[in-house]
């Protein structure tokens, strides 16, 4: 700011806008929303591109875990049914291996879909307030 331009001690500065006519003041103005907007639609592209990024890291190493896991059971499984042919013949050991297989997808299954609500849950039997102190 130069001096001509600069208030006295004591006075108030008088604002004298730098925008001569309102064309050129709407101008400025339209051209800083648009850099606004730029700006805030940058800001966005950035954060869902590492949304989307931490969602695949995520869903890579659970498909990874999945699979690690689902060879660590069809090794035990093969193990279950070596150790069982010592006592049965293969088909009864596969047979029950199988069945092993089966019960133990189902308790993992079934808790997955009353957590989903799609089974429902028992109900509580209401106690009445005279049986609670017994």
């Amino acid at each position: 700011m130069s001096d001509e331009n600069r208030p006295a001690p004591g006075q108030a500065r008088n604002r004298v806008s730098r925008y001569t006519d309102w064309s050129e003041l709407l101008t400025h103005v339209l051209d800083d929303m648009t850099r606004i907007a730029d700006l805030e639609a940058r800001l966005l592209e950035v954060q869902l591109l590492n949304a989307l990024d931490v969602a695949m890291d995520r869903a890579l190493h659970q498909w990874v875990s999945g699979l690690l896991w689902l060879i660590g059971g069809l090794c035990l499984l093969s193990a279950l049914i070596v150790l069982l042919q010592k006592w049965f013949p293969l088909w009864q050991s596969l047979a029950l291996g199988g069945a092993v297989a089966i019960v133990a997808g189902l308790a993992v299954w079934l808790p997955m879909l009353r957590k989903a609500g799609k089974i429902a849950q028992p109900r509580k039997e209401p106690q009445l307030p005279l049986f609670r102190d017994l």
